[in-house]
């Protein structure tokens, strides 16, 4: 008797899989050796070669060479990692995690691209509105040594790669087995328990950005709740469209359009240049956007937006 309760505190007996909890825990592990592992003897290797005199050039462009190498190796095998837990604990279709790529997926994407713009968008006329950052110069960049081609090209790598990969795996993955774990204690087809899933998969995205440079509470509390939003246009869709869309947009707009750190980080090239000023708590300062209340204000605008256009949405 006491096994038969042990085994069904790992598995649920009606479905003869892991329960939610221990198939994100188990994913995790996956992601060690699919993917820290892989990245991490393929990063060594390459710096080896590098100081080998194997390359010939200059620090900044193997630096920035091996980050979109390493984006783009990262990407391909966390969603690797996810057809293999979506197979060996999940019991789903890779497509179930959000990539049924049809027309209607690619509508979501264009509508979330739009969307993300257009709040970063806003944000800046507030900004500048109120004096608080003003246009400096236009296609500028700080890495002097790489190509200018390389260095206007290297945000958008990484704003797909970025956004890709980590939809997949917080909304894509944590959210929809949430959902389905919370579904069995809060109850099937209530609203709360995406409410509940989209909080806590939310409130890990945030914490997951503490190490970040420049982060603080404000910080954290901004990006959970744009984890929220992204989350929604996951629960609305059911698919990784929109908040693919979503997140590589709003992080471009911020960064390689309108020059803002995007989440700590400066790009290395903007099309425009601009200065910021003003208080901190409301523009973010160092953090960007994210780590302000304008930006955490933006993200309330998002989800708002997002449910009043619902009906459009899932279309």
């Amino acid at each position: 008797m006491q096994t038969t309760s042990l085994k069904n505190l790992f598995l649920n007996p009606e479905e003869g899989r892991f329960r939610a909890l221990w198939r994100i825990l188990l994913q995790v592990l996956v992601m060690v050796f699919v993917v820290a592992l892989p990245l991490f003897c393929v990063t060594e290797l390459a710096t080896w070669l590098f100081k080998s005199g194997r390359f010939a050039i200059s620090a900044d462009v193997f630096d920035k060479t091996m980050d979109v190498a390493a984006g783009i190796l990262v990407t391909t095998l966390l969603l690797v990692s996810l057809r293999i837990a979506g197979q060996w604990f999940d019991r789903r279709e890779f497509a179930d995690f959000g990539f049924r790529m049809d027309a209607s997926w690619w509508r979501q994407y264009s509508l979330g691209v739009v969307i993300g713009v257009l709040l970063i968008s806003a944000l800046f006329v507030v900004e500048s509105l109120s004096g608080w950052v003003r246009i400096s110069g236009t296609f500028h960049s700080s890495a002097i040594a790489l190509p200018f081609w390389f260095a206007l090209l290297y945000p958008l790598v990484k704003a797909v790669c970025v956004g890709v990969y980590e939809e997949a795996i917080s909304r894509g993955y944590h959210l929809t087995n949430l959902m389905e774990g919370l579904s069995g204690i809060i109850g099937k087809g209530e609203t709360g328990a995406s409410v509940s899933a989209i909080v806590l998969s939310s409130a890990i995205f945030g914490l997951l950005h503490m190490r970040n440079p420049n982060a603080t509470l404000m910080s954290t509390l901004s990006i959970t709740l744009n984890g929220s939003m992204l989350g929604t246009a996951f629960v609305l869709t059911r698919q990784l469209g929109m908040p693919i869309g979503l997140h590589m947009s709003w992080n471009l707009a911020q960064g390689w359009l309108f020059g803002f750190p995007v989440s700590g980080d400066p790009e290395i090239s903007t099309i425009l240049q601009t200065l910021q000023s003003g208080p901190e708590w409301l523009t973010g300062g160092s953090f960007g956007p994210e780590g302000g209340m304008l930006g955490l204000g933006a993200s309330a605008a998002g989800i708002l937006l997002l449910i009043a256009l619902r009906r459009k949405i899932k279309r």
